[in-house]
């Protein structure tokens, strides 16, 4: 070797084609990722849905139509209450019938919430009452329902329903599946308030 060769400047022809090898790693790298998804933002929360529109929730698919405020009477109480009552249009995805009330693996109201957080479950549900006393929910069959929420205080100009997810999962004897609704808040559909009566 040359002593009136710089050292470095041998060692940096050297460090080149290691340097390129990880510049190209790290840019095969970082197109893996974002075709994967790795960079998009995170979710912000539940996809809008507007008033009308389809949300296809698992076991229920649900259109959320109109809401209206007024004294209704909720549960088994006789005793007229405020209420906000929201119109949805429902149809049951599954095999079997679906009561309209229940938790996290029957009925209907274990997937719908009331907003803004904290959210808040519905006090009742009820069939549409024009078209009788139906307490279920047949398969493939669209109902219209009618889910209530207690009100304190003034009413609201708008409601907020948020529709939660709806899952098949595997049972832990592994022989067989059931619906059960999950914490993914998947929708949210914002509709106006109508005081009084009907909407």
């Amino acid at each position: 070797m040359d002593p009136s060769t710089p050292q470095h400047s041998t060692r940096s022809r050297r460090k080149l084609p290691a340097t390129a090898i990880v510049a190209a790693l790290f840019s095969v790298l970082t197109a893996m990722t974002w075709v994967t998804g790795g960079f998009r933002a995170e979710s912000s929360g539940p996809e809008q849905v507007r008033p009308g529109g389809t949300v296809d929730q698992g076991l229920f698919s649900v259109q959320v139509i109109h809401a209206h405020t007024g004294n209704v009477k909720v549960g088994f109480d006789d005793k007229l209450v405020p209420a906000l009552v929201v119109r949805m249009r429902v149809t049951n995805n599954g095999e079997d019938s679906r009561t309209m009330e229940g938790g996290t693996g029957s009925g209907l109201t274990g997937g719908v919430l009331l907003g803004p957080a904290p959210y808040r479950h519905p006090d009742a549900v009820q069939h549409d009452p024009a078209l009788g006393a139906a307490t279920s929910l047949q398969p493939r069959l669209p109902r219209n329902v009618d889910v209530i929420w207690k009100l304190s205080g003034a009413p609201p100009r708008q409601a907020t329903v948020v529709l939660r997810k709806w899952e098949y999962r595997l049972a832990f004897s592994e022989d067989e599946r059931y619906w059960s609704v999950s914490d993914e808040l998947l929708a949210q559909v914002t509709v106006p308030v109508r005081q009084g009566g009907a909407g």
